[in-house]
């Protein structure tokens, strides 16, 4: 396959990033007295210099993404193996699918002859997502039911999901969810209008539960189901979101609150989430965003990088978003910040990620190795994670 325009892009941020390696190499071989040394250094960057290369060369053709296509047909063979075999929560379930539902639409377009069977994975997802172990209603179909409590969570990667399957169909398939796809946009475009804030709340349990993060996700379910059926009823919506979130729903240096209730910090996870999502309807937004996110919350190691959970001057714990936590470093902000990165087409510190979670996934086999346990290999190679790196390596 062809390497298309952001595909030089990419080439030109690995050279970027390898600058530094190179001018290390020649200080090295000039400074470093003993031989062996100096070979041993020498070998090892310019090792690394290839690997870079190398990978850079995989991600832009597509070859990255089809290591992880032949994962995803092995747990999307059918909706029961992914139920069986995930080994997933109820959220980090619907997340993952959602991914792999958005990261088979990509793959398809790069390699047009899997789109048959990309769909049909796609649909698989689908059955998963809406069967009794993935779905939080007694029937999907009953609308009323909806209303009757909060899961904008759900129901808005649902919605997306929805949007990824029809977007595979070729013109002469009858499309089975077309009216399920159709009522749950009016949901939940009614429900993000009906908002002060233009923010629905993510679950029906808690009362603080206006996450940002996730109506991100909402607005870009809707901004699909206008592009597949050429309308544009969300557009309104997009605006009073970022009108909101610019105006009331954010800190005095622009990033957004991670939830509006309760007015909490900015959260890495939460503004690489955004920078995902809103980079197809809100650009200019989404990419202002991510400058500032970066600017507070990146750490750069060279060739390497890792991200905060919280803004600097917060020394909060832990918790069930954030993953695990060392020296204020998130998995989850880290994780997601690589879709971010891939969405907001910032390939300098998309590869710099990539080389952070391959350390973290060799540091994980030597931990196993070690202690006889798969946790950690489960931790840092499990299927959120590996949805994360379809999502991003399906990414044109």
């Amino acid at each position: 396959m062809a390497v298309s325009s952001p595909g030089m892009a990419a080439f030109v941020s690995t050279l970027a990033l390898l600058v530094p390696v190179i001018l290390t190499a020649l200080l090295v071989w000039k400074l470093v007295p003993f031989r062996w040394l100096k070979s041993g250094l020498i070998t090892f960057c310019g090792a690394f210099c290839v690997w870079q290369l190398y990978y850079c060369w995989e991600d832009a053709t597509g070859r990255a993404a089809e290591r992880h296509y032949q994962q995803v047909k092995q747990v999307l063979a059918t909706p029961r193996m992914w139920i069986d075999s995930s080994r997933l929560n109820g959220e980090q379930s619907i997340i993952a699918l959602s991914l792999l539902g958005e990261g088979l639409v990509n793959y398809s377009v790069r390699f047009p002859a899997q789109r048959d069977e990309a769909r049909q994975l796609t649909e698989n997802a689908l059955l998963a997502l809406i069967s009794p172990e993935g779905c939080p209603f007694e029937n999907i179909r009953d609308t009323v039911a909806w209303r009757r409590r909060d899961d904008n969570l759900y129901l808005s990667h649902l919605n997306l999901l929805l949007g990824s399957y029809t977007q595979q169909l070729r013109a002469d398939q009858a499309n089975p969810y077309t009216q399920l796809h159709a009522q749950l946009s009016r949901h939940l475009a009614a429900r993000l209008q009906a908002a002060p804030t233009r923010n629905a709340p993510s679950y029906g349990t808690t009362p603080d539960s206006l996450w940002v993060a996730d109506n991100a996700v909402t607005l870009q379910s809707l901004f699909l189901r206008d592009a597949l059926c050429s309308t544009a009823g969300s557009a309104s919506l997009q605006r009073q979101w970022i009108h909101f979130i610019d105006s009331t729903g954010s800190t005095a240096k622009g990033l957004p609150f991670s939830e509006l209730t309760r007015r909490r910090p900015p959260r890495g996870c939460a503004n690489a989430w955004i920078g995902k999502y809103a980079a197809a309807y809100a650009p200019a937004f989404s990419a202002d965003l991510w400058k500032k996110h970066k600017q507070d919350f990146k750490y750069n190691l060279g060739v390497a990088s890792l991200f905060r959970e919280y803004p600097p001057g917060y020394d909060l714990p832990a918790d069930y978003d954030s993953g695990p936590m060392v020296l204020g470093v998130g998995a989850s902000a880290t994780g997601l910040a690589l879709v971010g990165a891939k969405y907001q087409a910032d390939y300098y510190t998309y590869y710099q990620l990539i080389n952070s979670i391959k350390v973290a996934e060799l540091a994980a086999r030597m931990l196993t190795y070690c202690s006889h346990n798969d946790e950690w290999t489960q931790a840092s190679g499990g299927w959120l994670s590996q949805a994360i790196q379809f999502s991003a390596t399906a990414r044109i």
